[in-house]
C-alpha cells in the first residue's frame, strides 16, 4: 500500500471516530493477507450498523478495483454480518469520502470494476448518511 493510502485510511479512521464511530483499520488487508479483509471495519451501536470497508483513492478521475478485491469485501461482510462498503477519495476533486455499495459499482469488459468521479458524486453517500444508517443504493441501469 501506498503512503497516501495509509495516509487516507488514517484520516477516514479519524473522521469515523468523531462520527461515533467504533473503527478500526486492518494493515494486513489486501496482497498482504491469504484470506479476505477490508481496510476497514466500523460500527455504531446508536444506528445498529457495521460496516466493512475497502478504500480507494486516486488523482485520476477514475478508480479501478480488482473483481477478487469486491469478491473478498462482500465475503468478509456475509461472514462477519457487515455491509460491505466501498469508500472513494478523489484527491484534488473537492469530493471528501464518498461510499457505494458494491452493486452500485460497473464492471468493464475486462472483468475490472470502476468508479468515475461524475459517478461518485451523483450516487456516493457521504460520512453524514454512513453516521445515520441512512446509505442509500442508487441504481441506475443507464450507468
Amino acid at each position: 500500500m501506498t503512503r497516501s493510502g495509509i495516509d487516507a485510511e488514517r484520516e477516514l479512521v479519524n473522521k469515523m471516530w468523531k462520527a461515533g464511530f467504533a473503527v478500526m483499520r486492518a494493515p494486513a488487508s489486501g496482497a498482504a493477507s491469504k484470506t479476505p479483509r477490508p481496510d476497514l471495519l466500523a460500527g455504531k451501536a446508536e444506528i445498529g450498523k457495521i460496516y466493512a470497508i475497502e478504500l480507494k483513492i486516486s488523482k485520476s478521475s477514475k478508480i479501478y478495483i480488482e473483481p477478487h478485491e469486491i469478491e473478498g469485501l462482500t465475503l468478509f461482510a456475509e461472514r462477519f454480518g457487515a455491509e460491505a462498503i466501498i469508500g472513494v477519495k478523489f484527491k484534488g476533486k473537492r469530493t471528501g469520502f464518498l461510499f457505494l455499495h458494491p452493486g452500485e459499482l460497473r464492471q468493464t469488459k475486462s472483468g475490472r470494476y470502476v468508479i468515475d468521479l461524475e459517478v461518485a458524486r451523483a450516487r456516493g453517500n457521504d460520512l453524514a448518511a454512513l453516521a445515520s444508517g441512512k446509505v442509500q443504493q442508487r441504481f441506475d441501469e443507464t450507468y
